[in-house]
């Protein structure tokens, strides 16, 4: 099994010259990705990319579990317990890989059409939408108990005078 990623990587490397530098400075990568029971490798160079079965002397190889998702998704970082082989290689392909500024849209109407893109760009705005959303609902539990320590603060002032009164009295 092959799957040329190179039209993909055509389309990202036309949108970013910096993309392209720093692949040609890194030269040929490979690696392989281990997620539960799927395995596979990747192979990326300047001028093509392709998904193929895992190699043999890879690089390095990560592996991928749930902790490993929630860790990349959450704070945008790796451990490095998640990957064996070139720890060297890996970071410098990462640092490449974070500095990508591509339209994700325009990569998707290059390769699928106007369609496909319009469904992208759809789903994109309906996420935000909802992480706005949730933003929202954080940001008024945060009030909220802001609020109720304020209440609290403002109830023990209340109690020491209503005592400081009693005893005046």
């Amino acid at each position: 099994m092959k799957l040329s990623l190179t039209p993909l990587l055509k389309t990202i490397l036309e949108n970013d010259a910096a993309l392209k530098k720093g692949l040609v400075s890194l030269g040929e990568t490979n690696f392989n990705i281990h997620a539960g029971v799927i395995s596979f490798g990747v192979c990326i160079t300047s001028s093509q990319s392709s998904v193929v079965k895992p190699h043999k002397n890879p690089d390095f190889t990560i592996n991928i579990n749930g902790d490993a998702i929630k860790l990349v998704t959450e704070q945008h970082k790796f451990a490095s317990s998640m990957v064996e082989g070139d720890l060297e290689k890996f970071s410098a392909l990462m640092s490449i890989l974070t500095k990508v500024q591509v339209d994700c849209a325009v990569v998707i109407y290059d390769i699928f059409g106007n369609e496909a893109a319009f469904v992208f760009t759809s789903f994109v705005s309906a996420y935000q939408t909802k992480k706005d959303k949730v933003l929202v609902n954080e940001d008024i539990s945060m009030y909220r108990r802001r609020l109720r320590a304020m209440q609290l603060r403002i109830d023990r002032v209340e109690r020491l005078l209503n005592y400081r009164d009693h005893a005046v009295n």
